[in-house]
């Protein structure tokens, strides 16, 4: 999406909804035509439009604004940096004081980590 506008966004996710340009501009008591001129680059949306559009379409705002071309709201991101600790390790390269961890290592730090938590891992498998 290199070379991507606010415009282009904008237009993007409305046609991703099947919405008219009239659609979308009576949810926040804008024209058609006002909605066309966002599309076109021709008018800046307010911060408040942009939150709002941001919360409708589930976008970031960094998304709409081109900054970035993951869509992933706020929330979105925080989960996203949740990660169970064996598909971390075995997804990345470990390093404990600039030596690489080996596998069997790492499973065996995993298996470290859920003797640390089983009592707390069981007791939640329980209320589950």
């Amino acid at each position: 999406m290199a070379g991507d506008t606010f415009g282009d966004r904008l237009r993007g996710l409305r046609k991703e909804r099947g919405m008219q340009q009239r659609e979308l501009g009576d949810l926040y008591n804008l024209s058609s035509s006002a909605i066309g001129s966002y599309e076109r680059n021709l008018r800046e949306p307010t911060l408040e439009l942009l939150l709002q559009l941001s919360e409708y379409f589930g976008v970031s705002v960094d998304y709409l604004l081109c900054r970035t071309d993951e869509r992933l709201t706020a929330k979105e991101y925080k989960e996203k940096d949740s990660y169970e600790l064996s598909e971390f390790m075995g997804g990345h390269t470990i390093t404990v004081g600039g030596v690489v961890v080996s596998e069997v290592d790492k499973r065996r730090i995993c298996d470290m980590a859920t003797g640390l938590f089983w009592t707390r891992i069981t007791r939640e498998d329980k209320n589950k």
